[in-house]
């Protein structure tokens, strides 16, 4: 079998005993080797969708009352396709989807947590303790979404071909910080996905609109 039946919940709630309630289902057809982004893509289509306009949270129970596993990048899907692969039962292990509007919740983002324009200098730490209204939940989604952003453009982005592409660096000027709020011209991350997050995070706190571009015609 090559493609592999699984159930989409949506529009649902999770309660206080971790079952997920009040949902919308329809099936998908998911290929073996099917990667994150193309998950997020059949979902989006299902729920006819843009995927590029479209925040999807993806959730799963191996048993009641179990914490919900999160589908974040290719490695955790890899890990649930293994798990549907070892039941006959195309019911068990059903994704549960968030689905929110991108542009919606970059404004939430910016007004909820009092980050601003004006205000770059406020930590997201500082921003969750000095704010009720925001919760944890919304401060690790702010951060998937970020990842999520960063995985996208880490897709579309060229890697270097050649050896006068590559240059060496000392380790003690590269940036690991994901949460680095200092940009300046220059600056060296310790890779591509941690300054696309870094790039990421500063343009849901500026609420800005980008389009990506490759900056090189190799495919």
């Amino acid at each position: 079998m090559d493609n592999i039946p699984i159930i989409v919940q949506h529009n649902g709630h999770w309660d206080d005993s971790l079952q997920y309630l009040n949902f919308q289902v329809f099936g998908i057809l998911v290929p073996k080797s099917c990667n994150y982004t193309n998950l997020v893509s059949m979902i989006c289509n299902g729920l006819k969708l843009q995927p590029e306009s479209t925040f999807v949270k993806i959730e799963y129970q191996v048993k009641d009352g179990y914490p919900p596993f999160k589908i974040v990048d290719d490695l955790h899907i890899n890990f649930y396709i293994e798990l549907k692969k070892k039941e006959a039962d195309f019911t068990i292990y059903p994704l549960c989807v968030t689905i929110e509007n991108r542009d919606i919740q970059i404004s939430a983002y910016s007004n909820g947590s009092g980050l601003t324009s004006n205000d770059e200098g406020m930590s997201l730490n500082t921003s969750y303790n000095n704010s009720d209204a925001v919760s944890k939940e919304v401060v690790e989604d702010y951060v998937d979404y970020a990842e999520q952003i960063s995985r996208q453009m880490r897709d579309m982005s060229p890697e270097p071909t050649t050896e006068d592409e590559i240059i060496e660096i000392s380790k003690d000027d590269v940036i690991n910080n994901r949460q680095n709020q200092e940009l300046s011209v220059l600056q060296i991350y310790k890779d591509k996905e941690t300054l696309q997050i870094v790039l990421s995070l500063h343009a849901i706190r500026n609420n800005f609109q980008y389009k990506v571009k490759k900056s090189c015609k190799n495919q």
